[in-house]
């Protein structure tokens, strides 16, 4: 189906039956026109998901779709959803964090060591998204490889950065030397004509 035909038949009322969240709040932005009844419907089930939630839900997706490219080939859609998926959920680490608060809440444990060990496990979580993102800057896709097998002192590079904001501020500090001897290394290859000198 085109672009055109969509765009017309929504806009004419007609809501196409496989109208994924994300095209649709697309079209609603284009079309300020359209209906509030006719957004909601399109809207994406997921969007009010828990990350935990959409974690445990993405890695179910991605592995009905791998039995199903069985049957259609390894280089089908469903293949290539589920291995997209899969990518997307390896940049998460959902070990750091505990349990949502709410299980815990209903379990009879103390409200005030509940929320403490939520928030600091939250923070172990954007320390590691942190972590990962200036080692992908760095490392490209071997950079979550890179957190778990390079070790200073004997511990993982990975158990440093989340274990404190001075431990992060180390790894970080750490690959912001690795990237400026890189860039110079490019550079110096550029101006050598390809021929980078021993001393570097």
């Amino acid at each position: 189906m085109s672009q055109k035909h969509v765009r017309s038949s929504v806009v004419g009322g007609e809501t196409p039956p496989w109208m994924p969240g994300v095209v649709g709040a697309w079209l609603a932005f284009r079309n300020p026109g359209m209906s509030t009844s006719l957004q909601q419907e399109m809207s994406n089930p997921h969007s009010k998901s828990s990350l935990h939630r959409l974690y445990l839900a993405c890695q179910r997706r991605a592995m009905e779709l791998i039995r199903e490219s069985a049957t259609h080939g390894e280089h089908s859609l469903d293949r290539d959803t589920a291995q997209l998926l899969i990518a997307a959920i390896e940049r998460f680490d959902f070990t750091l964090t505990p349990q949502l608060p709410g299980l815990q809440l209903a379990r009879g444990r103390d409200f005030l060591e509940v929320f403490e060990e939520f928030h600091q496990g939250a923070l172990r979580d954007a320390r590691y998204r942190t972590a990962l993102a200036a080692a992908t800057a760095v490392h490209g896709d071997r950079a979550p490889q890179w957190l778990r097998t390079v070790h200073q002192d004997g511990e993982p590079v990975h158990d440093i950065a989340i274990g404190s904001d001075a431990g992060m501020n180390a790894v970080i500090t750490h690959l912001a030397r690795e990237h400026e001897s890189r860039r110079k290394s490019t550079h110096l290859s550029i101006a050598t004509g390809g021929e980078v000198l021993s001393d570097y």
